[in-house]
């Protein structure tokens, strides 16, 4: 039986987004706010660019490789800071870069901060408040 959302009778509940790798810095848009999104990962240091926050945006970015030299840094636009675990910063990490299958779950709480928690991956620990 197909399954009722909000769009209608058998539509899907989550749009999935497969971000573009073409850069090793991609800024991510209000449109691709509540959707899926799929990071496959780079050879070189990456990092991925919040927008100004505004309350209630919601991201939610799966790391769907490893990441090779470094882990992918989530960082914030501009003055504004993510709270992460006891701290604030302005990007965050995973602990390591084994990042297949873990992912941050980011959420902008008033206009100028944003919530990041992990999900996915139970071997890697933490997501670490960094520059």
């Amino acid at each position: 039986m197909p399954k009722a959302t909000f769009r209608g009778l058998g539509s899907p509940s989550l749009d999935v987004e497969f971000l573009s790798t073409a850069s090793t810095a991609l800024t991510l848009t209000q449109d691709q706010q509540s959707k899926f999104l799929v990071w496959n990962g780079q050879a070189a240091a990456s990092r991925i660019r919040l927008p100004s926050p505004e309350a209630g945006l919601e991201y939610f970015i799966l790391f769907n490789d490893a990441a090779v030299s470094s882990a992918t840094k989530i960082t914030s636009s501009g003055v504004y800071d993510i709270v992460c675990g006891n701290t604030t910063a302005k990007a965050v990490i995973l602990a390591s870069t084994a990042e297949l299958s873990a992912g941050h779950h980011l959420v902008a709480i008033n206009s100028y901060r944003w919530f990041a928690d992990r999900f996915g991956a139970s071997s890697l620990n933490s997501t670490n408040g960094t520059t």
